[in-house]
This record gives structure tokens, sequence and C-alpha cells, in this order.
């Protein structure tokens, strides 16, 4: 009906409720969905103070704001369907005690998160189904990953774009993926354990890296600029696509890198420091205007071209044999400027 609802709380379990043309529901107001339950609201936009959903669905045509808690519980997948905006400004936490177990937003349901999102355990986040969704983190909001899936925030739908302009960050010791075609970050990615993969998109924000934990490019292209370039102890990673980290200030430390596949370009402006580099695949290439030191250079396959524009320094050099042998496929260029201080090749 055309009416203004004042609820305290809406619970629903094993039901189905749809609400049309409603004027507004008028905060403060809770709803728990359990059990198969389906909450469809369609008309002017609606907010809750909290949401609860265990096993089901809220769907509709309205925009839904929570401005408190957003809980994904349960044993079974839950999901956001229908259309208009969802935009989360307090905690959010998906937490859902089954291998696999799902949230999905659809693909017509943009997600705006201005709060906090912890997904933990074995839990996942599915953005985009039926068509290509949209997922943004508002500058001021923070997403954790906590868990153990692997596939732990990831496109539902391919197209789908997932746009961090907050505070990301990877904790744990699982291997964890963002798995869209299209990343775009231009806040700040923290990787506190762990593995994080990642694949292509516009790469603007901060990324750093703490030690024993791994920044991984597994396809797409992604350039990092400047201070866009990580940092930290940990280590960088490229086994498929291509990364290039240019305009590296001067006197920079780079994180270790490791190239298995794919295409790594670095580029300095001045003196740089590479405390690890092991290259087994793919194509590397590495240059700078100023000294180039290596803490330890590690080759067992692929390509690398070094360059210096004065000194370049290399104390620890691994092959995979005794032989550099160009012709099966493993080649170095070592060319500078200056002198070359390094072990004899």
């Amino acid at each position: 009906s055309s009416s203004t609802w004042d609820l305290t709380s809406l619970n629903l379990s094993c039901s189905t409720l749809d609400v049309r043309a409603v004027t507004g529901l008028v905060l403060p107001a809770t709803a728990n969905l359990s059990s198969a339950s389906t909450l469809a609201l369609s008309g002017p936009p609606v907010g809750f103070s909290t949401l609860h959903l265990s096993g089901s669905t809220l769907g509709g045509t309205s925009d839904v704001t929570v401005s408190g808690g957003f809980s994904v519980v349960g044993t079974v997948a839950s999901a956001v369907t229908g259309s208009g905006t969802l935009r989360t400004l307090g905690a959010t936490v998906v937490d859902i005690a089954a291998a696999g177990g799902q949230l999905t937003v659809a693909g017509s349901r943009p997600w705006v998160n201005e709060g906090s999102l912890q997904v933990r355990g074995s839990s996942r986040v599915l953005i985009g189904s039926g068509s290509a969704g949209s997922f943004t983190n508002a500058p001021s909001g923070s997403i954790t990953l906590l868990g153990s899936e692997n596939l732990a925030l990831a496109a539902g739908t391919s197209g789908s774009v997932f746009s961090n302009q907050g505070t990301l960050t990877k904790s744990g010791t699982a291997t964890q993926r963002l798995d869209f075609e299209t990343f775009n970050h231009s806040g700040s990615l923290v990787v506190d354990g762990g593995t994080l993969e990642l694949r292509g998109g516009v790469h603007t924000g901060t990324a750093s890296i703490a030690g024993g934990a791994t920044l991984a490019l597994t396809g797409g292209v992604r350039n990092m600029v400047g201070s866009a370039v990580p940092t930290g102890l940990g280590r960088l990673r490229v086994s498929s696509g291509d990364l290039s980290l240019s305009d590296v200030a001067n006197a920079s430390i780079l994180p270790p890198l490791t190239v298995t596949g794919g295409t790594l370009v670095v580029g300095g402006l001045g003196a740089l420091t590479l405390p690890d580099l092991v290259v087994t695949g793919g194509s590397s290439a590495v240059a700078t205007a100023g000294n180039l030191n290596l803490g330890a250079l590690t080759l067992g396959g692929g390509s690398l071209q070094l360059s210096a524009g004065a000194t370049a320094t290399l104390p620890v050099l691994s092959l995979a044999s005794t032989t550099l042998n160009v012709n099966a496929g493993l080649g170095i260029d070592l060319s500078a400027g200056g002198p070359l201080v390094s072990r004899t090749l």
C-alpha cells in the first residue's frame, strides 16, 4: 500500500515479503532474514539500521542503505538481487560457515561500501550475477580479507569492476584472489600476510607488502607509476600479464621481485636498489638513470635485461647451470654507463 511504515524490526523466516510503493521505512529499522526468506522492496529509498541475512535474499528495485551492521552468516549462500544501489555505512561481516559459502550481489545492484567490510573464514563475495556488476570501496571504506577461501572477492560475471578508493587489507596466511578482469585502485592496498593475487586495471594508489607476504599479478595489464610503486619487505611476483613499475623515485628500495611468466618492466629515475630478483620465466627489463644495486640475482629461465646510467653492482649471481646459454632461451644483457662491478659472467 501507499503508506509510511515505522518499524523497529522486521523478522522473516521461511517467508517471502514483497513490499511495493512504500513511501519509506522510518529509521531505526532492523531486518532479519533467515531460512530461505526473500524480502523485495520496490519504491522510494529504504534505510535499515541493521540488516541480517542467513541463507536469504534481499531484492526489489529500491535503493537500500544500511547505516549500521550488515551481517551475512549461516551455512548456505545469500544474495542481494534486483536493482537500485546498495550502500553500507557501518560494519559489514560476511562469515558463512560452509566451504565456498558466498554472498552474490546482482549486476544490476551496484554496491558502495562507506564503512568496514570483513570477509571471513571460507566465505566469498561475488559481484555481478546475470550481468556485469560494480563494487566500490569509497574513500571512507575499508575492506579486510581474513579468510581461507581462495576466491575471496571476485566477479560473478565477466566485465564486473571493483574500484578501491579506500583501504584494502589482506591478512592471514592464505592465498586469496581479487578475481576481476578490472580492479581499479586509487586508495591504500596493504598485504599483511599470505598472498594476494590480482589482475589488470588502473593503479594509482599506494601498496605495501609486509615481510613474508606476497603481492602477485596473475594476468592483465597493471602500470604502477611513482608513488604507486609497491613498498615493503614482502615479495612482488609476476606469473602472467604485464606489470610496469615506472618513474621509480631516486634512492628507492624495491620489494624483492620474482618473475615466473608474463612481462616485468622497471624504470628508475636515479639510484635503485633491488634486494633480490628471481627470474625463472617470462621477460624482464630493469633500467635506471643512476646506480643499480642488485643484492642477489637468480636466473632459471626467461630473459632479463639490466641497464644502469652509472654503476651496476651484482654481488650474488645464481644460475640454473654453470653456463649462461642465450640459445637456450636464457639471456642477460648487462650494460652500464660506468664500470660494471660484478662476478665475471
